[in-house]
């Protein structure tokens, strides 16, 4: 931790025009004139020199910095959200959530092992949709962000407010460490800057910065970059020293998240871009990032680490040919998000769907065409050649914009030349080039623009979007004393997926120790869609949503599609049974029965019904009579 508040506190130094140390120019020419006495002396368009020019002088001055400051200063409010309800209870309720025998201290990132009993368990306790897959597994192997946590749940757990300022210490050395790394390998004083500029106000951020478990991608980059940087320290200088801190922090990153992966694309790239020694000497050099990776990965796999029987992940040695098509798919977007900061309000995620993918992929051209010239120069190929591998473990997962740090230092600094190009308009490109610069840096000057807003905007609409959907209806739920001892089912919350949050949420905001969640607890179908429920028995009802089950985007989480359902399929828990009646054309639950064996039907369960946002308790209707259940609010 000492080396890196050390290198905080050298990005804090200033930026000067005729600063070369560390400027990257031994890898680059610099911009013309730019040594003839600074900006003023450049002829070149005057408005777009006049930004430039400002965007320079803010972050000499230290006012850029003031204002990631208020920028991020919403973000103490937002609160906790979804996984952070996963955090509490592991540290606050234990006894609510199973343990799990893997390499995490706390299983903090652990939520499944991949046992029957234990899905079925998770299932039963409503902290897993009723259709999870019986071999779902979830276990992230993260303990420096673990320990980061129990900080936090330790010092001040009911206090919201103090972990994200514990958090807002970790996007102080994010920001600090990224403004080292363009400063270290900038093409020239004024794009090394724009590149930190557009960075650091990235929409991509907006996640990470204010989610409290995002900070393993906080930690991973940190001392990510780090290692990079006091490695190349190391090399420049022959410095034991430096190569032991950058090994050091080199596993740190990999302690911290999966992520952490990407530490090592970027040393790659450096040791054979920008390395000048022999080839058997910069091998040399990164055997020991080797040998980490190989302890990492056998840790990883002897306490089987990972993701199994999920949509969202997929494992690149395990499943060639799926990661192939998701590296297609996902590839273009991911780009597209990292060149022009689409801020996720807009798209929701990297994924846009086939018309982003075919936008991703113009811009991809374009970009690519555009930097063509200058791959000659080695600075560009470390840049792209960083970039690309830092994909290969994005591709892997959901790749939503807070995993795109490491891909998209690649990215700005490529894009801050190019727009430094599409300032000075150089005499010797013809019109076709600067057109299509004109065609890329309008959408990344406007955007960023835009991108500047968002953490502000992010911070509001993540906190009234937890309390609205997970905070305020757990905490108004129904439950008595006697449901401590009886299931209670939930026929239509506002989404099955808010609705696992409940019970964790119900206990973190609870005033008392012991917890007062009912013994079994069954969400059945989002109430985002109205539905019919048909006594067909004394022990059956059939309940049939307007549009099916599994409506939620993030319904294939806990299950992969490739595992169909089939109608007369039973899934048996404890106190019910589903049978699918029927599907939908896209092979989803169309309708289902659910079932108790008890020979006095549903009297041992309470069914809840959820109306104009209030959960009231619902009278099962006689057999042979049908109930309308209109949507949740």
């Amino acid at each position: 931790m000492g080396s890196l508040f050390l290198l905080v506190h050298l990005s804090m130094s200033k930026f000067t025009a005729t600063e070369k140390k560390g400027s990257g120019a031994e890898y680059g020419p610099s911009l013309p004139n730019e040594e003839k006495g600074g900006l003023h002396r450049l002829t070149f368009h005057w408005s777009k020199a006049q930004a430039l020019a400002w965007v320079v002088r803010s972050v000499q001055s230290k006012a850029f910095f003031v204002l990631l400051g208020c920028l991020f200063l919403p973000t103490l409010w937002v609160g906790i959200m979804a996984d952070d309800y996963y955090f509490a209870a592991r540290f606050l309720a234990p006894e609510l959530l199973p343990q799990i025998q893997d390499a995490s201290l706390w299983n903090l990132f652990s939520l499944s092992d991949g046992s029957p009993q234990t899905n079925r368990y998770l299932v039963e306790k409503g902290l897993l949709p009723w259709w999870t897959s019986p071999d779902f597994r979830f276990q992230m192997l993260r303990p420096l962000a673990e320990v980061s946590h129990w900080i936090d749940f330790t010092l001040w757990p009911k206090s919201p407010v103090m972990m994200h300022v514990h958090q807002g210490l970790w996007v102080a050395v994010f920001v600090g460490v990224s403004f080292l790394f363009f400063r270290t390998f900038g093409y020239s004083h004024n794009q090394a800057v724009l590149a930190f500029v557009i960075f650091s106000i990235s929409a991509n951020h907006g996640q990470t910065f204010a989610w409290l478990a995002s900070r393993n991608t906080l930690m991973a980059f940190a001392f990510g970059i780090a290692a990079l940087l006091l490695h190349r320290r190391g090399v420049l200088q022959q410095g034991v020293g430096f190569q032991l801190l950058a090994f050091i922090l080199f596993v740190l990153a990999l302690l911290s998240s999966e992520l952490g992966l990407s530490a090592a694309a970027w040393l790659f790239a450096y040791t054979f871009t920008l390395d000048r020694a022999s080839f058997v000497t910069r091998c040399r050099r990164l055997m020991p990032y080797g040998a980490a990776l190989l302890v990492w990965g056998w840790v990883y796999a002897t306490w089987r680490h990972g993701v199994s029987d999920s949509h969202y992940y997929v494992h690149p040695l395990f499943s060639p040919a799926d990661y192939a098509v998701e590296l297609l798919t996902k590839v273009p977007t991911i780009i597209f998000n990292s060149l022009l900061h689409v801020p996720a309000g807009l798209f929701g995620s990297t994924e846009l769907g086939a018309a982003g993918w075919g936008l991703g992929v113009l811009t991809l051209v374009l970009f690519l065409s555009l930097i063509g010239r200058d791959y000659v120069n080695p600075l560009t190929r470390f840049y792209l050649l960083g970039g690309a591998l830092c994909l290969l473990p994005v591709a892997a997962g959901p790749a939503g914009p807070r995993t795109l740090a490491f891909v998209s230092l690649g990215c700005v600094a490529l894009m801050a030349k190019l727009l430094v190009d599409w300032v000075q308009w150089p005499a010797a490109d013809g019109l076709v080039r600067r057109r299509a610069l004109a065609m890329l840096a309008w959408p990344v000057v406007v955007l960023s623009l835009v991108s500047m807003l968002m953490l502000p905007v992010v911070s509001v609409l993540y906190r009234n979007h937890a309390f609205q959907h997970v905070e305020q209806p757990a905490r108004a739920l129904p439950f008595t004393q006697e449901d401590q001892q009886r299931a209670v089912v939930l026929i239509n919350p506002g989404s099955v997926f808010y609705s696992i949050l409940f019970p964790l949420s119900r206990t973190y905001f609870s005033n008392s120790k012991k917890t007062d969640l009912p013994r079994a607890l069954y969400s059945l179908g989002s109430g985002s869609q109205p539905m019919t429920l048909y006594r067909e028995s004394k022990n059956t009802v059939v309940l049939t949503p307007e549009n099916g089950f599994m409506i939620d985007p993030a319904a294939y989480f806990t299950r992969r599609k490739d595992q169909p359902f089939y109608v007369g399929q039973r899934l048996v828990f404890t106190d019910l049974q589903l049978h699918i009646r029927a599907l939908s054309n896209d092979g989803r639950p169309a309708s289902m029965g659910v079932s108790v064996l008890d020979l006095d039907g549903f009297s041992k369960q309470r069914w809840l019904v959820c109306r104009n946002g209030q959960y009231t308790e619902f009278p099962l209707p006689a057999v042979g009579e049908q109930s309308f259940i209109p949507i949740c609010e």
